[in-house]
């Protein structure tokens, strides 16, 4: 009854049908006007079902569950308990055997309903474990399962190593669709643990994909995010995901994205330190055009995303000034200092955001981390222009009465293995000589390294470099 509740639902949106059909019927009678479930008629069947949860078997209580929570309903008894706390106390009473199906749809019901309860994961868990084998358990089982215990926020790390096992084990994962990828991607990364093997698996089976055309945005966000997250590096699977977003249709993606996904996305490039010049251009162009839907979070992530990445996007950071204005007093401290420090890294002014207002939250909120301090400092340092000690310069030399600063870039000043600074680098380049009032000259590591050990050559360069 509840998935019929759940196809009404869907349907109801479509005027185009009689109101003497099948449908129509049950519509009048499962639903309200306002095309919600009819409460009392759910309420009836919940307390009947709870007088004979004793008859029950394991496939009829987590249907049971299931259905209840499909249509996002917890009916609450005259005992003060609720339908969920009765099922979860007979299951642990009876002690049932659940084969693979009604395990995913047990876990997958009482964390979509949002009720925790450690006993019950903890029992579904152990029998997954103590299986012989998890042949029986089909990708979306799988996924689901692991899904769930991330969403109630129940560890069982043997559970994971079980999942996470027999999927590396399996000789391809074709089965699996995006959705089920992603989700698995997505609670190993939330429940933090690690198993690089089955992220090696998944990204491998995504990036030999044709194209990405049956998966969702939000399919996408998430696999990124979770990948960032988990600090696994796949190049391939990040490259594929970026060709595929920038290539999309414009008015698709702002159709089918939340903002949510967009930050996400672009925050999980950022984090990974994967540069996608197209990708990041395609996420301005749609963030700008829905700038009003942000909330503080995905405003804060995704600015801090591109400064964090060098791209210094005029048209961006200066659209999202009246929103990030807007939602000042919505901002965490973290919120606060990556957007201080992105704009920072822009070096655009913007007057109508650094207000008095915006000074008074950040002296209101006490517990910043050292990592937000630094940001803050960094942005205080754009907005007074006062004399920094805190700039390390690898040398100082005197050429013709001058003194020049000598910066020698590595490696870990740039993005990944590119040529595109790191934002403390941009930040860096820009400070010293407005700051400090001193000429800065870069020595990237690739020119250097090209000099090999050719003393002279090295000497010649840096004659140049510093105009002797």
């Amino acid at each position: 009854m509840a998935k019929l509740v759940d196809l009404l639902r869907k349907r109801s949106s479509n005027s185009h049908h009689r109101k003497d059909d099948i449908a129509s019927l049950l519509s009048n009678l499962l639903l309200n006007d306002d095309v919600r479930f009819r409460a009392d008629l759910f309420l009836l069947l919940a307390n009947a079902s709870v007088r004979k949860l004793g008859q029950f078997d394991a496939r009829h209580i987590s249907n049971l569950a299931y259905a209840y929570a499909l249509i996002e309903y917890v009916p609450r008894f005259d005992d003060g308990r609720d339908l969920f706390d009765h099922i979860a106390m007979n299951f642990i009473e009876m002690r049932l055997e659940f084969n693979a199906q009604d395990v995913s749809n047990m876990v997958w019901a009482f964390a979509t309903v949002d009720k925790r309860h450690d006993a019950l994961f903890k029992a579904m868990g152990d029998q997954v474990v103590a299986k012989d084998h998890l042949r029986g358990f089909r990708p979306q089982a799988l996924s689901n399962i692991v899904w769930a215990y991330s969403t109630a926020g129940v560890s069982h790390s043997d559970l994971f190593d079980k999942v996470g096992n027999h999927i590396v084990r399996l000789d391809h994962l074709r089965a699996f669709k995006p959705q089920e990828l992603s989700n698995t991607a997505w609670a190993y990364a939330t429940a933090e643990v690690s198993h690089r093997e089955l992220f090696e698996k998944m990204a491998n089976q995504i990036a030999q994909l044709n194209n990405l055309g049956d998966f969702k945005i939000q399919e996408l966000s998430n696999t990124v995010w979770a990948y960032a997250t988990a600090g696994v590096n796949h190049p391939r699977l990040f490259e594929k995901i970026a060709d595929h977003i920038a290539g999309l249709d414009e008015l698709k993606l702002l159709r089918d994205f939340e903002t949510q996904h967009i930050s996400n996305i672009v925050w999980a490039y950022a984090t990974a330190q994967v540069s996608q010049q197209k990708l990041f251009q395609q996420v301005a162009n749609a963030a700008t055009q829905c700038k009003d839907d942000f909330n503080s979070q995905d405003v804060a992530s995704m600015l801090w995303s591109y400064a964090t990445m060098g791209i210094v996007d005029k048209q961006l950071f200066s659209s999202f000034v009246p929103i990030a204005a807007n939602l000042i007093d919505n901002y965490k401290n973290q919120e606060l200092a990556n957007i201080a420090w992105a704009f920072a890294v822009a070096n655009i002014d913007s007057p109508a955001l650094f207000h008095d207002r915006f000074t008074d939250r950040c002296l209101d909120n006490l517990g910043f981390s050292e990592k937000s301090l630094s940001q803050l400092h960094q942005w205080h340092l754009w907005q007074t222009k006062e004399k920094s000690r805190t700039n390390r310069i690898d040398a100082l030399v005197k050429v013709n009465g001058k003194t020049i600063g000598v910066e020698v870039d590595g490696p870990s000043h740039f993005i990944g293995r590119s040529k595109t600074p790191l934002a403390r680098t941009i930040l860096k380049r820009r400070q010293v000589p407005s700051i400090d009032g001193i000429k800065l000259v870069s020595v990237p590591y690739w020119e250097w390294d090209k000099l090999g050990n050719e003393q002279a050559k090295k000497q010649e360069y840096l004659r140049e470099l510093l105009e002797l």
